[in-house]
């Protein structure tokens, strides 16, 4: 019987913990429903991260050429000589100059976000080649192991083909070395 309240005793404990692990979550929730409500929220977000505010002034300049009036030739004959007359029309130039400002508003809270994220994949690019390195080392050791191994392997084919087949190989040798001795 007493070790049944000891059970029942671990058993509520760990529903308690596994019930009150959602909590903190649910606190934030409702701090941020209370702080919205009252208009809190965005000054927090505000002074946490302000806005950095570009202007940029550029100019838009344009020519327009216009010409008022007609071509006039005159010409007047006078005895034996002629005179022409030419008339151009009068030239007005107009410039007409605009002006731009651009206002760039930088969001520095996602430039936060993105700047701590970039520090993140910086760092596990940089354990990635450290990895690399080790594992490209070990490769080769291993590698020239391997070679090794090979090597070694066939010699000692060659020095157990040469001690199986020595009786044989002697006859060839001799055979081919006494007749001409």
């Amino acid at each position: 019987m007493h070790n049944r309240g000891l059970i029942y005793l671990i058993i509520s404990v760990v529903c308690f913990f596994i019930a009150s692990s959602c909590n903190t979550e649910k606190r934030l929730q409702k701090a941020e429903v209370l702080l919205a409500s009252k208009g809190r929220l965005a000054e927090i977000c505000a002074d946490r991260f302000p806005p950095k505010d570009s202007v940029v002034y550029r100019d838009s300049v344009h020519f327009d050429t216009l010409y008022e009036g007609i071509y006039s030739i005159d010409t007047i004959y006078d005895k034996d000589t002629v005179k022409v007359y030419l008339t151009l029309p009068a030239k007005i130039v107009t410039k007409e100059v605009i002006r731009y400002r651009d206002i760039y508003r930088e969001n520095t809270a996602k430039v936060n976000e993105l700047e701590n994220k970039l520090s993140v994949c910086n760092s596990q690019s940089t354990n990635c080649s450290i990895e690399l390195v080790k594992l490209k080392a070990e490769s080769s050791k291993w590698e020239k192991l391997a070679k090794q191994r090979w090597w070694f392997l066939w010699i000692l084919l060659v020095v157990a083909g040469l001690i199986t087949f020595r009786k044989s190989i002697m006859k060839l040798i001799s055979r081919f070395i006494l007749p001409w001795t």
